[in-house]
């Protein structure tokens, strides 16, 4: 394990070939991506290729220091192609990161590490989710009514979470979605979010086909713009066709015309229509997609009309919220909506931004910049138990990867651990980014 630095004074890790002498590591050039068998910074062993997409690969790795296996995402540099763009997929990357350490709930991925190799690509890795993604299902089974009531039902609770947050998921598609062996559904990849409120621009990030019209018209992108997609969603695995691709004339975006071909793609939004036409069309469009709706076999009409104001272009036709959604689709089935598991409501309880701890924030985020002028100094920080201590050290952690400082923590317990055992555990995890 060597590691090495870089021009921009970020520290980089070292990826080796399993079995290479610690002589002779095999250094990745750079700009190359990773392969099976390789190791990344001595701890992250890469086993087998998950899937990849325009701005990532994701690989199964294990996790060699917590013996667990990981998914490893590598951000795809080569895709990139300029400076510009590359320095708009890290900021991505940081942020989804960031925001992902914020979004700890059930029905998302969870997170656990990040930084940067010494080929220049950064990664993120999280927990590995069994099951098919529901593309993948789709292929082999027809939805019916309940089906889908339950997978919007559930997606729009997660989703209420991640807009409680402020955030905008802006990539729903089924692609994105994992029915787990158990069961659950899963919100997968939050690697494109905007903050909620956003204002659009000629930039595609995500799927045409599931985009709300306010992406091309460039108006304001907010949690309306994820109800949109849920009801591309919705219509695709009801009928398995996209809904714009049936309703005779062009599609609002360019678009795969086939559910089970859908993929992901990023580019441009040329030749943007005028504010207004693509909601015009999409109104004249909405009959048709009535149409399509109740050609499918033993559809609950309530069902159907969700689905079509979901697909409404003005995001004030649509439902409000996720909440709202919820409603309505227990309303039209005459039920009480079903009440999220503790784990969920749990998650709200985690606030975004510590309180009452201005002091105490101040003195950690003067400390980093400190670290980052190379004037380092330890710090105490000590109180009684159950006041904060480890909530400002979550905080500080998520400072310090944001600008690219190590972070290493050992944790003491009463009972179980040799005295050294937390240095011993906080100097394994820096070791592979120190200095010689």
């Amino acid at each position: 394990m060597e590691p090495s630095g870089s021009e921009d004074g970020v520290q980089t890790v070292v990826i080796r070939t399993k079995g290479r002498a610690e002589s002779a590591p095999k250094h990745a050039s750079r700009g190359s991506s990773l392969e099976p068998g390789a190791e990344v910074g001595g701890r992250y062993r890469i086993e087998r290729l998950l899937g990849a997409g325009g701005m990532a690969k994701v690989w199964l790795a294990e996790d060699l220091e917590r013996r667990i296996q990981v998914a490893f995402k590598e951000m795809s540099v080569p895709a990139l192609r300029s400076a510009a763009e590359r320095e708009e997929s890290t900021l991505l990357f940081r942020r989804e990161y960031f925001a992902m350490k914020k979004l700890q709930h059930p029905g998302t991925v969870r997170v656990y590490d990040c930084g940067v190799m010494e080929t220049g690509h950064r990664y993120i890795t999280m927990e590995v989710v069994s099951g098919q993604d529901l593309c993948e299902v789709a292929k082999h089974r027809r939805f019916a009514s309940d089906d889908v009531r339950a997978i919007l039902s559930r997606l729009a609770q997660i989703l209420g979470f991640v807009h409680s947050r402020l955030f905008v998921h802006c990539d729903i598609k089924a692609e994105n979605i994992r029915i787990t062996d158990g069961g659950d559904i899963k919100l997968m990849d939050f690697g494109i979010m905007h903050p909620m409120g956003t204002r659009a621009t000629q930039r595609v990030w995500g799927t045409p086909m599931y985009m709300a019209p306010e992406w091309r018209e460039r108006g304001v992108v907010d949690a309306r713009s994820d109800l949109y997609s849920l009801g591309v969603l919705g219509f695709t695995l009801l009928t398995r066709q996209a809904p714009f691709a049936t309703a005779g004339g062009a599609p609002l975006l360019t678009a795969p015309t086939s559910f089970l071909g859908a993929a992901g793609s990023t580019g441009s939004l040329t030749a943007a229509a005028p504010l207004g036409a693509a909601a015009r069309r999409a109104r004249q469009s909405a009959a048709i997609l009535a149409s399509e709706l109740s050609a499918v076999p033993d559809l609950d009409p309530q069902l159907a009309a969700i689905v079509l104001r979901l697909l409404e272009p003005d995001p004030k036709d649509r439902f409000a919220s996720a909440a709202e959604l919820v409603a309505a689709l227990h309303g039209e089935a005459g039920e009480a909506p079903d009440e999220e598991p503790i784990a969920a409501r749990a998650s709200y309880l985690q606030l975004p931004v510590v309180i009452g701890r201005a002091k105490e924030t101040a003195e950690l985020a003067s400390r980093l910049v400190g670290a980052q002028r190379r004037d380092a100094r330890a710090l105490l920080l000590g109180a009684p138990a159950g006041v904060g201590k480890s909530r400002l050290l979550q905080e500080l952690e998520l400072d310090a990867r944001n600008i690219d400082i190590p972070f290493a923590l050992g944790q003491c317990r009463a009972e179980g651990l040799a005295p050294h055992a937390p240095i011993e555990q906080a100097l394994r995890a820096l070791v592979p980014v120190t200095p010689a």
